[in-house]
């Protein structure tokens, strides 16, 4: 695997304004997807139960018969439909890009 260097663009969507450049880092294309990915759930989880997002807590409020598979899996769901991440080769074009 060669590594190159990579663009990571992490974020939420809707009116959260979409994914951002994060960061750029030697890797490869796959772990730089991975770091991507896992920043956007970094993302998501800071703003948990805010703007609309899914709370834990607010849920099993609502409906306290819930188990923690269903939880999880609209945990997953609510998360799946906010982030935003990708990665871009980064070159001599793009290298001072701050979007």
């Amino acid at each position: 695997m060669e590594k190159k260097y990579w663009r990571i663009y992490a974020g939420l969507g809707g009116g959260f304004g979409g994914a951002k450049y994060v960061e750029t880092k030697f890797t490869t294309e796959k772990h730089a997807l991975v770091d991507a990915e896992v920043e956007a759930y970094d993302i998501y989880n800071s703003y948990e139960g805010m703007h609309g997002l899914f709370s834990l807590e607010d849920e099993l409020e609502e409906n306290p018969d819930l188990d923690e598979e269903e939880l999880a899996m609209m945990e997953q769901e609510d998360r799946d439909a906010w982030i935003e991440y990708w990665v871009v080769e980064e070159t001599e074009e793009n290298k001072h890009d701050d979007d």
